[in-house]
């Protein structure tokens, strides 16, 4: 289920239309960067009209402000997925997403999970693959 488009949306129109354009020449890889209006930025953009054309029920927005380890974030996205846990869930959402439709991927407030050192490079790891795959 996707979150609501953001009632309130006032001062990044710039970015959100950097942003669609990104999205006409390719899959982009966006890190949305700022103080205040990262989530609502993404929201606007999951509900845009060209998105919604073009991925259509491919659109996926994962709070991910939960997880503060590695482990919590594939538990929570595995879980978003509708995936039954077994013994490497990462593999299982790296096949999920291999053999499915081009998706949009939001991973809303990764930071939480990233800025652990201990996770980091776990996290920058599931990133690429993920990348690798999302084309």
């Amino acid at each position: 289920m996707l979150p609501s488009m953001p009632q309130i949306f006032h001062g990044r129109e710039s970015e959100l239309s950097d942003i669609l354009k990104m999205f006409t020449h390719n899959a982009p890889r966006i890190a949305i960067l700022g103080a205040m209006g990262k989530s609502s930025l993404a929201r606007a953009v999951l509900h845009h009209s060209e998105i919604g054309l073009k991925y259509r029920d491919s659109r996926m927005f994962v709070a991910c402000d939960v997880a503060s380890t590695m482990a919590e974030l594939i538990t929570l996205i595995a879980n978003y997925l509708g995936l039954k846990l077994g013994k490497n869930p990462t593999q299982q959402i790296i096949h999920h997403f291999a053999r499915g439709p081009p998706i949009l991927l939001i991973l809303d407030n990764l930071e939480t999970a990233w800025e652990s050192i201990e996770s980091r490079k776990e996290i920058d790891e599931f990133l690429v693959f993920l990348a690798d795959i999302l084309l």
